[in-house]
């Protein structure tokens, strides 16, 4: 402020009657002299963040149909002013018969949610942390609906990678949401925004369980380990079977 505050909104009554107001440079911390000669101290509050686990839904926010990945995701949403998740409105989707805009993509199902600000236009990072890894990254696709409408691909508007999460290995989708914007479902700027996302995965992805020693291959369901074994196997009989087959030279003495 360049004027104390003099031109501040008094938001809540009875009114402090402040007579001087300092500022730190960075705008972090206030300190404010009231007419009584009260100093006020306060400092910038951080972003908030909402979780929460697709597991602890009610079973009427679960769709059974949904992919393990889905069933078993989380959610997180941090902003500064669109952080509270409407009760009631976070619900899995199964994959529903809809039509994917690309080919040998076989859907997750999706993720539905509602996020209240506490002014309109404003913009909340979120993650969507699924419940397996993908080895591949590169072969999920998320994708929006609106409505009834038909799926529209998202994917070079997410970032999507491998982290850590609680000492498991997991694929985290982030994005960023803004009140109002392309991936708000209502596109206006009204204090809420509802973003439903479905998640699909190319067929030949492999996939590995989360915090597992092994691997599993997606296409085929067979474990890495079980592969190796019978490997072993295949290569001890033929070893064995060229040595019954083998010719063992006649021994000749000369006298």
């Amino acid at each position: 402020s360049s004027d104390s505050g003099a031109t501040w909104k008094q938001e809540t009554p009875p009114s402090r009657s402040w007579v001087s107001v300092a500022m730190s440079t960075d705008g972090s911390r206030l300190a404010v002299a009231a007419e009584a000669g009260n100093i006020y101290l306060a400092s910038k509050e951080g972003p908030a963040t909402a979780t929460v686990a697709m597991p602890s839904l009610p079973a009427g926010s679960k769709d059974v149909t949904a992919a393990p990945a889905i069933a078993g995701a989380s959610l997180s949403a941090t902003s500064m002013s669109c952080y509270t998740l409407t009760p009631g409105a976070t619900t899995t989707y199964g994959p529903d018969s809809l039509t994917v805009p690309e080919q040998g993509v076989n859907l997750l199902g999706g993720i539905g949610f509602k996020l209240t600000c506490t002014d309109t236009g404003g913009t909340a990072s979120t993650a969507v942390t699924l419940g397996a890894a993908y080895n591949d990254a590169s072969a999920l696709r998320v994708y929006k609906r609106s409505g009834t409408g038909p799926l529209v691909d998202i994917t070079e508007q997410v970032t999507i990678q491998n982290e850590t999460v609680a000492g498991a290995t997991k694929t985290v989708i982030r994005y960023n949401l803004v009140d109002g914007g392309s991936l708000d479902e209502d596109g206006t700027a009204d204090g809420t925004i509802t973003d439903p996302i479905y998640i699909g995965v190319m067929n030949s992805a492999a996939t590995t369980t989360p915090g597992a020693a092994g691997g599993s291959l997606a296409s085929t369901g067979l474990n890495v380990y079980v592969l190796l074994a019978l490997a072993a196997t295949l290569l001890t009989s033929a070893a064995v079977i060229w040595r019954k087959s083998a010719k063992v030279p006649k021994r000749v003495s000369f006298r």
